[in-house]
This record gives C-alpha cells, sequence and structure tokens, in this order.
C-alpha cells in the first residue's frame, strides 16, 4: 500500500534544501477544511517551527480577510520580525454586493492588486506562508475564492482539516477537489486539534488518516495537538500579546515540531516551484509538478490492486509525460465577465450605507 511521507529525522532545513540545488521561494497556500478550523493557528505555530529549524527569511500574509483586527499571527511576526503586510483586499460591510454591482475593483483589477502586493513586498523572503479565509470556497462569490487566490499568486496548498478519521479525509478530498477543478495544486493534509488521549489520539489519527489518504496518492504532514492554551484566543488580546511575548509558545512549537513534518512541507513547495517555474518543463516530471507524479503512483497501486485480483493490462501512463491540464472553466477563469457595469464608489460610501442598513459583514 501506498502511505503517506514519514517524518524527516532530523529535519530537512532550507540549507539542506538548498543544496539540493533547489533555491525557488517556498510559498505555501494554507487552507482550512472549514471555518475555524485552527488554521491561523497552524500558520503561527509553522511559522514559529521554522525560525526553530533556523529558517530566518520568512514572510507572512493574508491576501483576503473580512476582520482587520491584529490577530496572534500578526502579532507574532512583529515581535520575530518576520516580514508581514496588511491584507490587499478587505471584505468591508456591502463589499459583496457592491462588486456584484460593479461598484468596486474588477475581478482582474483585484487579482492584479493580490499579485503585485505580495510579488512587491516579498520577493526576497526564502518562505512565504499565506494564510486563507475559511475554506476553499470562501470569497468565490466576489471570485477571490482561496482557490483562485491561490492559483493567482502561483503557490501550492496545505489543507488544515479538523480531528477525525473519516471527517478528516473525507474534508481533506472535497477541499482538495475544488482546489484543483480551480487550477491549483495540493501538496498535503494537516490534521489539526487533536486530542492527546482516547480513540482519536495522535497516534491512531496519524495512523488511520495517513492510510486512508496514502491509498489515494495523498500525504499527510502530520497531526496538530489539541492546544487548550489557544482555544478562543482570538477574542482575548491580553492573552494573544502573553503568549507571543512571554515565550508562551516555545513548548506548543516543540509539540508542534514533533508531530508535524515542517521539513518535508518546505521541500515539497520548493519541489512544486522549481517544477512548475515559467518556461520550465521542470525536469523530467512536467510541468504539472507533483500531481503528475502521484497521479502516476495512484495508477501503479490500482494496477497491482487489479493484478492481485484480475488480468487486466497496466494503464497506459508515463512519469515522464504529464496528462493533458483541465479545460479552463469560464466561470473560474479571472477576467471580467458576468459582473455588472456600475459607477465606481469608495469604501466610505459602501461602508456608510451598508451600517445604516443593519450589515453585519461584507
Amino acid at each position: 500500500m501506498l502511505y503517506s511521507t514519514p517524518l524527516h529525522n532530523p529535519p530537512i532545513t532550507l540549507s539542506t534544501i538548498k543544496g539540493l540545488g533547489l533555491k525557488m521561494q517556498a510559498r505555501i497556500y494554507v487552507t482550512g477544511g472549514s471555518s475555524h478550523a485552527g488554521k491561523s493557528t497552524f500558520t503561527m505555530l509553522l511559522l514559529s517551527a521554522l525560525l526553530k529549524l533556523g529558517i530566518k527569511s520568512l514572510g507572512y500574509v493574508k491576501p483576503t480577510t473580512q476582520c482587520e483586527k491584529k490577530s496572534i499571527t500578526t502579532i507574532f511576526c512583529e515581535h520575530n520580525s518576520i516580514l508581514t503586510t496588511g491584507s490587499p483586499v478587505v471584505y468591508y460591510k456591502g463589499y459583496t454586493r457592491s462588486y456584484l454591482k460593479g461598484q468596486t475593483s474588477t475581478r482582474s483589477e483585484t487579482h492584479d492588486l493580490i499579485a503585485s502586493t505580495i510579488d512587491a513586498n516579498f520577493s526576497s523572503v526564502d518562505v512565504l506562508v499565506i494564510d486563507g479565509v475559511g475554506y476553499p470556497a470562501v470569497g468565490s462569490i466576489t471570485d477571490t475564492s482561496n482557490a483562485s487566490v491561490c492559483r493567482t499568486l502561483r503557490s501550492p496548498a496545505i489543507v488544515v482539516t479538523p480531528t477525525g478519521v473519516g471527517n478528516a479525509v473525507d474534508t481533506y478530498d472535497y477541499c482538495r477537489c475544488y482546489m484543483l477543478f480551480n487550477g491549483c495544486d495540493v501538496l498535503g493534509g494537516v490534521v489539526n486539534g487533536v486530542a492527546r488521549e482516547g480513540f482519536y489520539d495522535l497516534k491512531s489519527v496519524r495512523e488511520y488518516v495517513g492510510m486512508g489518504l496514502g491509498n489515494k496518492g495523498e500525504v499527510l504532514y502530520g497531526v496538530v495537538p489539541k492546544f487548550e492554551e489557544l482555544v478562543d484566543i482570538r477574542d482575548d488580546d491580553l492573552r494573544m500579546e502573553s503568549m507571543v511575548k512571554e515565550g508562551g509558545l516555545d513548548a506548543l512549537t516543540d509539540e508542534f515540531l514533533k508531530n508535524v513534518d515542517v521539513g518535508g512541507i518546505v521541500r515539497d513547495a520548493q519541489v512544486w516551484a522549481w517544477r512548475n517555474q515559467p518556461g520550465s518543463e521542470g525536469g523530467e516530471i512536467g510541468v504539472n509538478g507533483m500531481r503528475v507524479e502521484r497521479q502516476w503512483q495512484r495508477q501503479r497501486q490500482q494496477y497491482q490492486h487489479q493484478q492481485q485480483h484480475h488480468h487486466n493490462p497496466p494503464p497506459e501512463f508515463s512519469m515522464t509525460t504529464a496528462p493533458p491540464p483541465p479545460p479552463p472553466h469560464p466561470k473560474t477563469s479571472v477576467g471580467d465577465v458576468g459582473v455588472s457595469k456600475g459607477v465606481k464608489r469608495t469604501r466610505e460610501e459602501i461602508e456608510k450605507e451598508a451600517k445604516a442598513q443593519g450589515a453585519k459583514g461584507g
């Protein structure tokens, strides 16, 4: 059977990766299996773990957001001199309806803004962690879903799922399908909020989710324990400040590193970037990169299974020949079709009217 990548011991550091001659920037887009799946907490612990591995050239950005209040991740970045910047796109009150009326920036203008902001601010960092909003389809009504933004930023994705076994694998599957449909590669998954004891403890969830994903040719990078110290911390400014500035994350980061293959995530993100750089055939694998390799592995596994029960011929598939990419879908292309053309309005005008009408969100 094909199982997920084992944890690396010792961990792979950036110097090890660069020793292989892979000097591309590693971009890691983090999307959640659901709202409040612990995605932002995961990104903070990932950044903290990268610092402990000796990777100092780091960047963090949230390309789209509904909340402009400082998160614990932003506080952590500022405290540890990790390069960060504000979100280029804010879903302020009234944004969605005004976008549909054509009163805000167009689809292409919005994606150009996201790409130019990230490229201008983060071109010098070795690893850029990109924090999505909720699950993959969030933002689709304004043509800025996680999947479309991930594609615009030329980044592979990691899916953070809630705990469980069947639930984790099922959640990963539908998230991965949405991302792939929109032209994004998914490197693998991480299960968050896992109990330390009981039927769904760290050991059993890692084993069985690893088997479930591995049987599909997918990768489980690890499981994140449920940290009581971080529960509901986003609503408590004092707790956030104290946790970050008084060393409260040190022990949590150590435990995170024991359970998550951080080095493997960075390695795979850099390999993906190298194989998918513009104008490159990506070595012998092809422009579809790791997806081709995993599809080949999956088909080989299916063939081996068939050979044990039937006598079917092997599939005609080569690692050196990438399968044709899926045809572009008109609704997922970055253009400006389908949006009404209206008179442009300022954010202040839109928010004032939306608040007066009782808007609670974007």
